[in-house]
Order: structure tokens, then C-alpha cells, then sequence
């Protein structure tokens, strides 16, 4: 087990948040017009709101039901980006950024997560969107089903990236059964394994700096291809994660929203640089450039119904 630092270096200053009527589901920063980017955020209170870095809300959609997942894409073919959101009726719709419905599908099960990215390394989007019947599906960027693969419990996270460094994309799937599963383009199990509790959250990311990504999910556990590299399964239970270089030092963090009401940042080996406790369970985190001054914000949503924006000081 890794020995955490004994005070936080870092702390942790709001810059902006504001207030939904039920818990704050999920958020994604990203490209919303050329040049600008933007934060877009789901709760269960069934609303998808969408901000510019100074917190200015620019266009808002209500549903049926409560915002379970939301994800913002953006490619070669639409450098604008696009807005995905997936609800807990089986709704699921993209966006244009100016809050346009491009298309809708409804499913049967609950949309729990989704993924927009260039999945194939075709400079084009598609959609990675996991419900809560076990059904893990591929979509291209106008909605088409590619394929579909069925899990026997929940699929709870979804992410891309390329897990054993051979130049092309694997795909993560967390479930509700505890297995982290990485696939191969095709849907195809490459290798599986298996956490102490449902899998919420999984990454693909360079965060050693090695040039090399590792895969990270579970209770903050860190792999190199399929090799632990480290686990840090030492507190109550980690409902998201994230990572990204918060200190502008061309270093990545890793980011840990958990239940005890507390928010964490970790350095690459595991070590803790921060730990800053809000009113409520951290249900979701992320990070980005909001504002345009070259660093990055980490925002957070909370079971307690609020959204902050807050700004890393480093002592």
C-alpha cells in the first residue's frame, strides 16, 4: 500500500457554482464552438444545462427523468462539437452546440453512460453508450447502430484509448458485477478484471508520463497493460474519477470524487497532494481550461445538488 502525504499541498478555491433542484449526475468540458469551450452538466432533477467558462448558462433542455450521463464530442468533421446526453428513461439525444436536437433514440433500459470520441482514429465521431440491461452499443456520429455486445449486470462507465500501446483503440467497460473488461474494437474481451465493488469509473491516460497510457478504474487502481502498478483501495468508495495536469507543470493528476464527501488529487505515484471535503457525495469530476488562462479548472457535482467550479492553488 502506498503511504499518502501527511498534509495536503494543495488546496482547492471556487471560482463559480450554482444550484439544481436534485443531485448533480454528471459533467464534461469540451469544445463547444470553435475556439471556446464550455461545461456541460446533467442531474436528476431530468435538466441538461450548458455553460461558458464564466459560468454563464447558454441553453438548457428538460427531459422525462432524471440526466444519468452526458458527454461532449468533437472531431476533425465537426470541430464544433457535440452534445450527448443519456436519461434514466432510455432517452438518449445529441446536440448541436447551440442546444439543437440532431437525433434521439429511445431504449428500454436506462442510459447509465456514454462516450463520444474518435473511436476508430478516423478523424470522425462515434458514440459508446452502455445501459443498465447489460447492453454496451457502438453508434457512428449520426445515431446508426454499429454493434452491440450484452453484459449480464448494469454497464456503469465507458471509455477509449489505447490500452496496450499497439497504435490502435481499445474499449473500457465498467459493470455493476465489479469487472473492468477492455475490448477490442470489434467488441471482442481482450482481458477482464475484477474490483471489491462495482466499477463507476475507468480511464485511459498517460499519467506516469511515460508516453506509455495506463488504464484506470476501480478504487483508483493503476495499470500498466495488465499489470498493477498501484491501487489505492484505502478509503470509502470512489464514485469518479479523472485526470488531467492540474498544475500546468505538463504533469497529470488523478482526480477521486468519493462518497465520504471528499475530493482528492493524487500525483502519479499514488502519493496525495490534496484532500478538501464539500457538504455531500461527489458524484462527478472533471477538469479543462474553462476560462482561457491556460490552466485548468476541476468541477465537481454533488449529491447535495450543487456545482462548483474551483480553481487549484498550489503552496
Amino acid at each position: 500500500m502506498l503511504e499518502l502525504s501527511k498534509r495536503p499541498l494543495w488546496e482547492l478555491d471556487e471560482l463559480w457554482g450554482t444550484t439544481f433542484g436534485d443531485s448533480v449526475t454528471c459533467c464534461a468540458v469540451g469544445a463547444l464552438e470553435t475556439g471556446h469551450r464550455g461545461l456541460v452538466v446533467g442531474s436528476e432533477d431530468a435538466t441538461l444545462s450548458v455553460f461558458d467558462g464564466l459560468g454563464n448558462e447558454t441553453w438548457s433542455h428538460e427531459f422525462e427523468d432524471s440526466v444519468c450521463c452526458c458527454s461532449i464530442g468533437t472531431s476533425t468533421c465537426d470541430p464544433r462539437g457535440v452534445v450527448i446526453a443519456g436519461c434514466a428513461d432510455g432517452t438518449l439525444i445529441a446536440f448541436d452546440t447551440r442546444g439543437s436536437k440532431l437525433w434521439e433514440h429511445a431504449y428500454e433500459g436506462s442510459v447509465l453512460c456514454c462516450y463520444m470520441g474518435d473511436v476508430f482514429g478516423n478523424r470522425a465521431n462515434e458514440l459508446l453508450v452502455g445501459l443498465d440491461d447489460g447492453a454496451l452499443k457502438l453508434l457512428d456520429g449520426t445515431g446508426k447502430a454499429l454493434w452491440e455486445v450484452q453484459f449480464k449486470q448494469s454497464v456503469l462507465s465507458c471509455f477509449v484509448g489505447d490500452c496496450n500501446h499497439d497504435g490502435e483503440n481499445e474499449i473500457l467497460v465498467g459493470s455493476y458485477d465489479k469487472c473492468l473488461r477492455v475490448l477490442d474494437l470489434n467488441g471482442s474481451l481482450l482481458w477482464q478484471t475484477t474490483f471489491p465493488r462495482p466499477v463507476h469509473h475507468c480511464f485511459v491516460e498517460d499519467l506516469t508520463g511515460d508516453g506509455k497510457n495506463e488504464v484506470i478504474s476501480g478504487s483508483l487502481s493503476v495499470f500498466h497493460q495488465t499489470d498493477l502498478l498501484w491501487d489505492l483501495n484505502i478509503f470509502g468508495v470512489v464514485r469518479c474519477s479523472f485526470v488531467e495536469d492540474l498544475a500546468g507543470d505538463g504533469r497529470k493528476e488523478l482526480l477521486a470524487g468519493c462518497y465520504d464527501r471528499s475530493l482528492r488529487i493524487f500525483d502519479s505515484s499514488g502519493n496525495q497532494l490534496c484532500k478538501q471535503h464539500f457538504n455531500e457525495a461527489i458524484l462527478c469530476c472533471v477538469a479543462g481550461d474553462l476560462n482561457g488562462d491556460t490552466r485548468n479548472e476541476v468541477v465537481i457535482g454533488t449529491a447535495g445538488r450543487e456545482l462548483k467550479v474551483l480553481k487549484v492553488l498550489i503552496f
